[in-house]
């Protein structure tokens, strides 16, 4: 359930589930079905110990009631064959276990078909543009610290500061719901700046999980403590699914570093790094809810500082390829099949660390693309670098782009599916690209509604099916572009300017269909 396997043979070094009750109990994220076969051995268990009560075994002790027994007992006796297997959905046990029921075979092949028609829209991406109209969306909150897409609604995920998760609508800037990340209660209206608590909540990593079933909400916390919430999209029925603690920290809790994290969604495992050990990044296969691996980074810098990772970032056409950016700037190319020693280290901009980095944008094999904070952003190809795990070789410069001439890039990320890139800056400009480093346009985040000037762009992301970009940082706003396929010869490029699109409302907004 909750534990997964976290609890058990752990060593110290290993990080374990979070010691809090989960409030619903889960295995995995992937339904496995068993069926019950009729035969004797169970009654004649039964009619063992039954006989060794009336026999000189001792009273018979009657057992608490239990209702997760009671409800699988019923669950685990129906069939598993359709239709019988319906039955189950007009029992009690499918309202206070709703995630226990089958899968709707249409409802998932009509999702894998959005899928598929977003990627081929993305693939099809060749001339891009930006579009005029956009979607600015006011949070009402402190500082975005993270946001993600909903993979099939206009929903935007937003996350500040003091830890509150809220779900707003960003064609009519409604919000559809609103919580705290680690308790499930509701945002109050006007709440108080972030106060001390025992452990931060601030959420730095959010994620989609199990789109083609029933999307779930990943939520990952710079103190290591990862939470995933079902039926967030639906008001005040929202739920934990699990919780664990992805990197081990130390208590009482002390300042420490930053957790890193990145998401693999073939092979559903989530990869942390920081904490009390923040040279290792660790491997957590959510599917048994178990930390399955541990990835060792060298033992410390050239200047003999302790060494921690920054960045995690993946491969799209290899799976088996992972890179993280080390606080002595060298980035370390690992396979994490044989995980005990980098297989290639690079530093795109030498002793300075990068601002951002994309690795395979577009699914361009082999490909890192970097930014610095000064604003030069280089394409670098690792199957042409020096091989070299322990100095860090010459990478590979396949091209340099001089993208913020006045410099102070904060973030860069990549379109999974389409030839699109974009940079933020902390003087709140956001570029778009594509994927060779072609200028597709710019864009001054501003907002000719609020008193005050919006802050520096800290975290941005793009739809994973469509070419939507959202843009967020140090201010209450949320700003969505939208990227249109531009035919040659066409009207010439226009700058892009944000367009309000009213004011975020509690009560009016209805929560989307098939959460």
């Amino acid at each position: 359930g909750g534990n997964g396997g976290g609890g058990g043979a752990v060593n110290h070094s290993t990080p374990s589930t979070a010691g809090s009750p989960i409030t619903t109990p889960t295995r995995s994220f992937s339904r496995h079905l068993y069926s019950l076969q009729a035969s004797g051995d169970a009654a004649s268990l039964f009619a063992m110990a039954e006989n060794r009560q009336h026999h000189g075994g001792g009273p018979r002790h009657a057992l608490p009631d239990s209702l997760v027994y009671t409800l699988s007992k019923e669950y685990f006796s129906r069939p598993m064959l359709e239709p019988q297997a319906s039955a189950w959905r007009e029992t009690e046990g499918v309202a206070l276990a709703p995630w226990t029921t089958p899968v709707d075979a249409k409802r998932k092949a009509k999702r894998i078909e959005e899928i598929s028609l977003g990627v081929k829209r993305c693939h099809s991406l060749q001339h891009p543009k930006l579009r005029e109209q956009v979607y600015s969306v006011e949070t009402g909150s402190d500082a975005v610290s993270a946001v993600c897409f909903h993979p099939y609604h206009p929903v935007v995920c937003l996350t500040d500061s003091r830890g509150y998760v809220k779900i707003m609508n960003y064609y009519d800037s409604n919000l559809v719901n609103a919580f705290h990340v680690a308790t499930g209660a509701a945002a109050p209206e006007g709440a108080p700046r972030a106060t001390a608590a025992v452990l931060p909540t601030r959420i730095s990593f959010l994620r989609q999980l199990n789109e083609q079933d029933g999307p779930m909400l990943l939520a990952g916390g710079v103190d290591g403590a990862v939470r995933v919430w079902r039926n967030y999209t639906l008001k005040d029925a929202h739920s934990m699914a699990t919780a664990l603690q992805a990197v081990t920290i130390h208590l009482p809790p002390a300042q420490g570093h930053a957790t890193a994290y990145e998401w693999s969604s073939p092979r559903s495992v989530l990869f942390a790094a920081g904490g009390s050990h923040p040279e290792m990044v660790y491997c957590w296969d959510l599917h048994y809810e178990m930390c399955s691996n541990m990835i060792p980074m060298s033992s410390g810098s050239a200047a003999g500082a302790p060494l921690s990772v920054e960045r995690i970032i993946l491969g799209q056409t290899d799976l088996n390829l992972l890179l993280a950016e080390g606080s002595d700037a060298v980035v370390r190319v690992f396979d994490v099949r044989n995980s005990r020693a980098p297989v290639l280290s690079l530093s795109p901009f030498a002793q300075q660390r990068a601002a951002g980095l994309a690795f395979e944008p577009n699914a361009r094999p082999g490909v890192l693309a970097a930014v610095s904070e000064r604003g030069e952003m280089r394409f670098l190809d690792i199957r042409k670098a020096s091989s070299s795990a322990a100095g860090g070789g010459d990478p590979a410069l396949v091209q340099a782009v001089s993208a913020h001439s006045k410099g102070g890039v904060s973030t860069l990320v990549a379109h999974p599916h389409a030839p699109l890139m974009a940079t933020g800056t902390n003087n709140q400009v956001v570029k778009v690209w594509t994927d060779h480093g072609d200028a597709v346009g710019a864009i001054r985040v501003h907002s000719h509604f609020l008193s005050h000037k919006v802050g520096a762009v800290t975290c941005m992301t793009f739809h994973p099916y469509q070419p939507l970009l959202a843009a967020a940082g140090m201010d209450t706003v949320c700003t969505i572009y939208a990227v249109d396929n531009h035919p040659v010869g066409g009207a010439s490029r226009q700058q892009s300017a944000p367009i309000w699109s009213g004011t975020a409302s509690v009560a009016s907004a209805s929560p989307p269909p098939g959460h």
